[in-house]
Parts: C-alpha cells; sequence; structure tokens
C-alpha cells in the first residue's frame, strides 16, 4: 500500500510471457505489485481480475520466467498430480496426491485432491507427472484453469 506496508497475496507463476497466473482473493484492479523471485523484486499489475473464473492474471513483463506449459489431457479421478509449494525463502517443493474427482461446468471446474496436495494455497500451481500445469489453488480449492 501507499504507506510502503506489504501484505503477502500468495504466489504467482508464469503461464506466457509477461503474463503470471494467480488467486483473486485480496487483488483489485488499480492495485500495484511486486513479484518476488527469488531475491529479485519485479512490478506487476493485475491484468484480468475475475474471481468467477477462479484465478486472476498480472502482466509483468520484466520477469524473465518461462511459462509452465498446460497439461495436454483433462485430469482425471485417480491421477497422480503434485502442489508445487515455495518455502519462506524460495525453495520450490513439491507435494504428492491424488485427484478424486473433477467437479463443475465449463466455466469453473473444481479439481478434488486428496493427500499431501489437498491444502489448496492461493496461487500454488497443481502439476501432473509431466510437470505439466493442471490446476491453481484459489486458497479453498483447486481450480482447472480452461481458458487463458
Amino acid at each position: 500500500d501507499p504507506s510502503g506496508h506489504i501484505e503477502p497475496l500468495g504466489l504467482a507463476f508464469a503461464i506466457d510471457q509477461g503474463v503470471l497466473a494467480c488467486a483473486c482473493k485480496g487483488l483489485a484492479p488499480n492495485m500495484e505489485l511486486v513479484v518476488r523471485i527469488g531475491t529479485r523484486e519485479v512490478p506487476a499489475r493485475p491484468a484480468s481480475v475475475d474471481p468467477g473464473k477462479g484465478y486472476c492474471t498480472l502482466a509483468a513483463p520484466n520477469t524473465g520466467s518461462w511459462p509452465l506449459a498446460s497439461s495436454r489431457f483433462a485430469p482425471r479421478a485417480g491421477d497422480k498430480v503434485y502442489a508445487v509449494r515455495v518455502a519462506e525463502r524460495g525453495e520450490p517443493s513439491l507435494a504428492a496426491g491424488t485427484i478424486r474427482r473433477i467437479a463443475g461446468a465449463a466455466s469453473l471446474v473444481v479439481v478434488e485432491v486428496g493427500g499431501a496436495a489437498s491444502t489448496a494455497i492461493a496461487g500454488t500451481p497443481l502439476v501432473d507427472v509431466q510437470g505439466h500445469l493442471v490446476a491453481i489453488g484459489d486458497g479453498e480449492r483447486y481450480v482447472r484453469m480452461t481458458e487463458r
């Protein structure tokens, strides 16, 4: 905020050149944000804020990050998945899980996960065994990213 107070909103990850996906909670269209990548801080701004689709995007043209490829296959119950977590110091780790079921309509598809990956931390990418993006955690559940 203008006073200099920093409020962490969650994780964000690259889905296209200069575009990051993140959870919508706490995000407003006019915010000025900073994305921390390792020890670097990169300015970002909301590009789309639509909580109805389950995730939002940030414009961050100077991230220099490779986009996370989407899974070419629709997830199914029984598939093994991994939640990508980032520790306070920036170290990534994987939490394994299994898809329990897929629920919802075309605009909002919820992926229910069991195991260590079941906690859907805001902005956490959920990837398949190939490392391809399956869904994003919105802080309460995982939501399939059906469009970009």
